[in-house]
């Protein structure tokens, strides 16, 4: 499973999932949760502070591959 937020990961979207999957006895579901760290981030463009967390479609795709490495499809580079 994975969550995608344009919010801080502490106390977030992704932190009320692993909640509910903990409190439902979930342990197996493995879990990537995308978001801003839990520390000042400057203000600025839009797609800089996506490409710098990871919240842009190449960020996406690259924590996807990197924590299920199993789902890319041999031989398909398209992203």
């Amino acid at each position: 499973m994975v969550t995608i937020e344009e919010n801080a990961l502490a106390a977030g979207f992704g932190s009320a999932v692993l909640q509910l999957l903990e409190s439902s006895k979930l342990l197996e579901v493995r879990t990537e949760c995308i978001g801003l760290p839990d520390k000042f981030v400057e203000h600025g463009p839009q797609g800089l502070s996506h490409s710098m967390f990871d919240l842009d479609h190449e960020g996406i795709v690259r924590r996807i591959r990197s924590s299920f490495p199993e789902l890319a499809l041999r031989g398909n580079t398209e992203q």
